[in-house]
């Protein structure tokens, strides 16, 4: 789902209360932004060990620009990122797995 198809209800859970300008729910979107930090410590952390290069010196796997961010399409695979602009980062959306949310799956 893309940021302009989101209707204003949670994308994790379905919850129709937001509180900010987000795709999710209060409670999922502390949980969200948690897991958010501490994967960017796992990106910067791998650029300064020259693991991966430093997205802005890429190209946007979608549009061909200049790379300005990486983008996770599931954030139980840190490292498992595309470079991509801003607006093409935007396009794409919330990610589509989240470590709380396969636990969830399980129970």
């Amino acid at each position: 789902m893309s940021a302009t198809e989101w209707r204003g209800e949670c994308v994790l859970c379905g919850c129709p209360e937001k509180k900010w300008a987000s795709p999710y729910c209060l409670v999922h979107g502390v949980m969200v932004l948690k897991v958010q930090i501490a994967i960017r410590n796992e990106i910067a952390k791998a650029i300064r060990r020259g693991v991966i290069p430093n997205a802005k010196t890429l190209i946007c796997v979608d549009c061909g620009g200049a790379a300005f961010d990486y983008d996770h399409r599931d954030y139980t695979k840190p490292l498992a990122v595309d470079p991509v602009c801003r607006r093409c980062n935007q396009m794409r959306g919330p990610a589509l797995v989240f470590p709380f949310e396969i636990e969830r799956r399980a129970a």
